[in-house]
């Protein structure tokens, strides 16, 4: 990295990007036959060779082939496979139900029909389904585990999610999934040690996943170990440096740890790999605002990602930000006290709006919104920052 020194300023808010969760897609790309192996997430050894030597499209036409003279549940099940290799997933849901109608308990198609029902935001019908796979004492495959799990979050039964977790991973400890999965409905249920324990285990599993480096460096954040939070988004940088997200979430620990050299050269890694990215234009505008530099680029930036996602309070709330710092005060107060209406526990907002209230010549409530926002111990760098306005008032 090009930036090895960080300068701690105490303790910061959560990381408000990541609600480490499995994407379901990461599971759809990954099913296979429907015999009695114990791995399920693995492509068929047909089907993954037939792509990689002629491609997907031939992977799709051989699969046709089959279900024609073999119209069996794991001929249906490979069919769905081949689907997925092209992106059709409505033909591939359609394969699928074929599959489960033939043999309802084919389970390579049970696990891909759950991942399905999670996609559409069904985590009920999913429980289901991965349950079939499991005995009376819910033992059973680690990816139907996994989904269990999954479901249960989706569902909020955190407790029931973090409950269950030990038994799978006791029989399946060299899954990282399953270890995520704990580490995920450990941090939502406030369990720092434990999902950072739990982060950590799948991270050396897989050191190169880097949803499990970013969920590590969540826990790490809110358990206030930052020293610990910037080794590991250094960590992360080095293993993923071409991946957007990564720069992403480094970026976000720097600032709030008030290296921002460092920090506006991550955002500026992220939006070089992905020039679309609003959440990493718009952190690279605060940032900037924040500190006065480039403050046209600045309101480029915000007004970007605001086009991009016109709802998002905090978007909005930077690119008033950059208009305030730029000298538009009564522009950027206009804008600012839309967000306040949409927004008004947000400390950020507050004080944004405050500073530009008191440029203004509004003393009386921008005293008011300012000493709300530096008292709100959640935020403490917003709270220096409010702090600081008063003092100049």
């Amino acid at each position: 990295m090009r930036h090895t020194s960080r300068r701690i300023s105490g303790a910061i808010p959560i990381l408000p990007l990541l609600a480490a969760v499995v994407p379901a897609a990461l599971l759809l790309s990954t099913l296979t036959g429907c015999g009695k192996e114990q791995d399920l997430a693995q492509l068929s050894p047909d089907i993954r060779a037939v792509a990689q030597n002629y491609g997907p499209a031939e992977a799709l036409a051989q699969a046709k082939e089959r279900v024609e003279q073999e119209p069996t549940a794991e001929a249906y099940e490979h069919l769905a496979q081949a689907y997925t290799l092209m992106r059709d997933l409505k033909e591939m849901v359609k394969a699928l139900e074929k599959a489960l109608e033939l043999d309802p308990n084919c389970p390579r198609a049970v696990i891909g029909m759950a991942v399905v029902r999670m996609r559409q935001d069904k985590p009920a019908e999913a429980q289901k389904l991965a349950e079939r796979l499991l005995d009376e004492d819910f033992s059973g495959p680690r990816e139907a585990q996994v989904i269990r799990a999954r479901a249960l979050l989706a569902q909020n039964q955190r407790q029931q999610a973090y409950d269950m977790l030990p038994t799978p991973i006791e029989q399946h400890p060299s899954y990282a999934p399953l270890h995520y999965a704990l580490g995920d409905s450990a941090l939502s249920l406030a369990k720092l040690d434990e999902a950072e324990a739990a982060y950590r285990a799948a991270v050396k599993l897989v050191p190169t996943e880097r949803r499990y480096r970013q969920a590590l460096i969540v826990a790490l954040v809110r358990s206030k170990k930052m020293q610990e939070a910037v080794e590991a988004a250094e960590q992360a940088q080095a293993v993923s440096p071409e991946n957007a997200m990564v720069q992403f979430v480094a970026g976000s620990v720097y600032s709030q740890v008030g290296d921002i050299e460092a920090a506006i050269a991550a955002y500026e890694e992220a939006l070089l790999l992905r020039p679309d990215m609003a959440p990493a234009a718009n952190n690279l505008a605060l940032t900037l605002a924040d500190n006065g530099e480039q403050l046209s680029r600045a309101t480029d930036l915000a007004t970007q990602a605001l086009r991009r996602d016109s709802e998002n309070h905090a978007y909005a709330d930077t690119l008033a930000w950059t208009w305030v710092r730029s000298g538009e005060i009564a522009k950027g107060i206009r804008l600012l006290e839309e967000v306040h209406t949409h927004w008004p526990d947000n400390p950020a907002a507050k004080y944004h709006l405050g500073y530009a209230l008191a440029k203004s010549g509004k003393t009386q409530r921008a005293k008011t919104l300012l000493k709300e926002a530096a008292a709100d111990d959640n935020r403490p760098h917003i709270a220096r920052q409010a702090q600081a306005a008063l003092a100049e008032l």
